[in-house]
């Protein structure tokens, strides 16, 4: 196995397991804060677990690097709006 094969396979369990420990903090948060930290892992762990993933098809030849930078583009735009959407949550309950 490939250093960026495992180096993947590492990057989407850890970002699995971030997802699945913040599933389970957040609803115990709620209100602002909580939809404010679903939206900035979602923005930061989904995009990487999705990422990852993609990334290691590619290094197995499973998909093309023409795919993969696509994929990549839409993974930043959905992380960035999810930042965006973050701020604007956060902003209504701090103003």
């Amino acid at each position: 196995m490939s250093i960026s094969a495992l180096a993947n396979i590492v990057a989407m369990l850890l970002s699995l397991l971030a997802i699945v420990q913040l599933g389970l903090m957040i609803p115990k948060i709620g209100g602002d804060f909580g939809a404010m930290l679903k939206l900035m892992s979602a923005g930061i762990f989904f995009a990487v677990f999705v990422h990852s993933l993609f990334e290691l098809l590619a290094v197995f030849d499973v998909i093309s690097e023409h795919v993969l930078l696509m994929v990549m583009g839409a993974l930043i735009t959905l992380g960035s709006a999810c930042f965006v959407a973050a701020a604007v949550v956060a902003r209504k309950s701090v103003v």
